[in-house]
């Protein structure tokens, strides 16, 4: 477990006493990468377009392969996290997608959700911020990944991280594309900005156990990781709400695998009155669809469907 070595904890989690002294209570909003949410809607320059233009040049065997590598919007996010080094972009490009071969990610896009494995580890992928990005939520704090891991083994839980990757993925180049039409439809000329796709994470119910559990760290270090490396897409926002003490853990592997990626984090403890105003200025409330309960739809129907905020808002 070499990443072990390379996240900058206080502590290790074999080191279960040490670690517990350092965790700190989630009372407040912390951010980084808070920038990203400031960037304008504005234009590229001259010199990021003629960098997407060459890439494509680069690329010609990849775009007869995927036409997603001609979709200026998807270069753009691979260009960006290499400060639009053409040649440095091309390489990251070509490692996904040997990547992607290897772990055949087309297959899993394509695939349903292993309903066992994702009752353990559901995602929603559903909702439209005001922007018209995708949103994605979760019952974050009610993951069961070591249980996952010990019921249907570690390679069953990357295959479902992975397919929740490629699924994000297309849906956020889905609406992107449905919003070039509807702008190309009114003659109105859309900017080429960056993806601002959300994922919202209710951690109530965190647990420690998971938190202390290296095969649970571990895959989630290596599943954002992959995110970064090969999803640059999946960029935006990732709003974390209910925080307890133990998101300490979580943060600190978290925080130095996104930072200089296309995404931004944003983590509140239980204060609504901190988190709610923040949600709605970018999302309205009905858009935030979640299973709520166990992290599961109920066998009678949708009485358990809901929505992350209903009690709050309505």
């Amino acid at each position: 477990l070499s990443w072990l070595s390379q996240t900058p904890f206080s502590s290790r989690p074999c080191k279960q006493k040490s670690l517990l002294q350092n965790l700190k209570t989630v009372n407040m909003e912390f951010t980084f990468n808070e920038e990203l949410q400031k960037i304008p809607e504005t234009f590229l320059s001259k010199e990021e377009l003629t960098a997407i233009e060459t890439l494509k040049l680069r690329i010609q065997d990849l775009i007869q392969q995927n036409e997603d590598y001609s979709y200026d919007f998807y270069l753009m996010h691979w260009l960006r996290v290499q400060k639009y080094n053409v040649d440095k972009a091309e390489t990251m490009i070509r490692e996904a997608v040997k990547w992607r071969t290897e772990n055949n990610i087309q297959n899993l896009l394509e695939e349903d959700f292993d309903q066992a494995v994702d009752a353990k580890l559901h995602v929603d992928l559903n909702g439209i911020t005001k922007e018209g990005y995708p949103i994605n939520c979760a019952n974050a704090g009610k993951f069961r990944v070591r249980e996952a891991i010990n019921i249907f083994g570690k390679d069953a839980v990357y295959r479902h991280w992975f397919q929740i990757l490629a699924k994000s993925e297309r849906y956020i180049l889905d609406a992107r594309r449905k919003m070039d039409r509807e702008s190309k439809a009114t003659n109105q000329q859309l900017s080429l900005s960056y993806a601002k796709s959300w994922l919202i994470m209710n951690m109530t119910g965190l647990s420690l156990l998971e938190m202390l559990s290296v095969d649970v760290l571990s895959v989630m270090a290596t599943t954002f990781q992959n995110q970064v490396k090969y999803f640059p897409v999946i960029g935006g926002t990732i709003c974390c709400v209910n925080a307890n003490k133990f998101f300490d853990v979580a943060f600190k592997i978290i925080s130095p695998i996104l930072k200089g990626s296309n995404v931004s984090v944003y983590v509140f403890g239980t204060n609504e009155e901190k988190w709610k105003p923040f949600i709605l200025t970018h999302i309205n409330a009905d858009q935030i669809q979640l299973v709520v309960g166990n992290g599961t739809p109920s066998e009678k129907g949708n009485e358990n469907k809901g929505c992350l905020l209903q009690k709050v808002y309505t």
